[in-house]
């Protein structure tokens, strides 16, 4: 699992460095950052309250 992170953080900052280069702009490159670290967030609190959905659903039975 370890790895897998590893390597996600590694293409990332490769992306971001692409995204730099290419706009020739730090900034854009920085809100994509943003942009992309709050959609993990969501994603993140989604899987949450699903699970805890499912918790709550199991212990019910």
């Amino acid at each position: 699992m370890i790895q897998i992170i590893d390597n996600a953080e590694e293409q990332m900052r490769g992306l971001l460095l692409y995204i730099a280069e290419d706009s020739r702009s730090n900034q854009v490159a920085q809100n994509y950052l943003e942009k992309t670290e709050t959609a993990i967030k969501g994603l993140e609190m989604r899987e949450y309250r699903e699970c805890i959905t499912s918790r709550q659903f199991v212990g019910r039975l």
